[in-house]
């Protein structure tokens, strides 16, 4: 019975970190893991970047930390 509610702490845990990336990465913008891979095949193909993007609002980032903030707390729980 433990393992089983460990198991859905470290989904929840999980799945709000990976929400809270979400809401911080712009419209239009691959996240930031994927930027390096995105780069290099650019540079690859010849293309240069040149995409302008809006920043993110201020209300998603505050949101996006207190996602971090749960996930913590339900880490350490």
């Amino acid at each position: 019975m433990a393992e089983g509610r460990e198991f859905l702490l470290v989904v929840a845990v999980l799945g709000l970190v990976l929400a809270a990336a979400a809401l911080c990465t712009p419209k239009g913008r691959t996240p930031l893991a994927l930027r390096g891979i995105q780069k290099i095949l650019r540079r690859d193909r010849g293309v240069k970047p040149g995409n302008k993007v809006e920043p993110v609002p201020v209300w998603r980032k505050w949101l996006a930390f207190l996602m971090v903030l749960v996930a913590f707390l339900l880490a350490f729980a």
